[in-house]
């Protein structure tokens, strides 16, 4: 068996990696085993940490986005940032109804535990990219059982994003001391 890794952020580029890794023992039983969200989310968070970023907030319109795509991709038997229709990652991402100035996603499949997925991103420059990307505020991750090429798996999708609405509030050359003035950073 092997495990496999997709790569995707959209922010001034585009990144998409797939990394295959040797055989795996374990047995197809195990493969719905242990891969846990909510650790998912401590992982990320505390990879952030180390990096001296802030932790992201989960976000329930991230998680269903992920949700959706990892279901899809089960039910489907795919694994790729689009559908086998062409749709692109974003558009699960809008019909979640969140509204990005930036978003990204990190996909797995294969693994059996959480520490090996996070391990499996971190060592790949475009998953690291996204999980590290200071830009992204929000996450959501989902997970589903379904078959990949004949065999049972977990599919794992992993959703950032910065909401469209943020704006950084700086102080501008002549303007009073006690006043900002709204900066809109990135608008889709």
């Amino acid at each position: 068996m092997y495990k496999a890794l997709l790569g995707l952020g959209v922010a001034l580029a585009i990144a998409v990696t797939i990394v295959v890794t040797g055989d795996s023992v374990t047995s197809y039983m195990r493969q719905t085993a242990a891969v846990v969200t909510a650790t998912l989310f401590s992982l990320t968070n505390e990879s952030r940490g180390e990096k001296e970023l802030y932790g992201l907030a989960e976000n329930a319109s991230l998680t269903a986005a992920a949700q959706a795509k990892a279901s899809d991709m089960a039910a489907r038997g795919y694994f790729s940032h689009a559908t086998p229709d062409g749709e692109p990652f974003w558009v699960w991402v809008r019909d979640a109804g969140y509204e990005y100035s930036y978003a990204g996603e990190n996909l797995a499949i294969n693994f059996t535990e959480s520490e090996e997925v996070i391990d499996a991103w971190l060592n790949s420059d475009s998953h690291r990219a996204n999980v590290l990307n200071a830009k992204f505020t929000e996450i959501g991750i989902a997970t589903a059982t379904g078959t990949y090429k004949g065999r049972p798996t977990t599919f794992i999708v992993q959703m950032f994003g910065r909401p469209a609405h943020l704006v950084s509030l700086e102080y501008q050359e002549g303007v009073r001391d006690d006043s900002v003035a709204p900066l809109v950073i990135h608008r889709r």
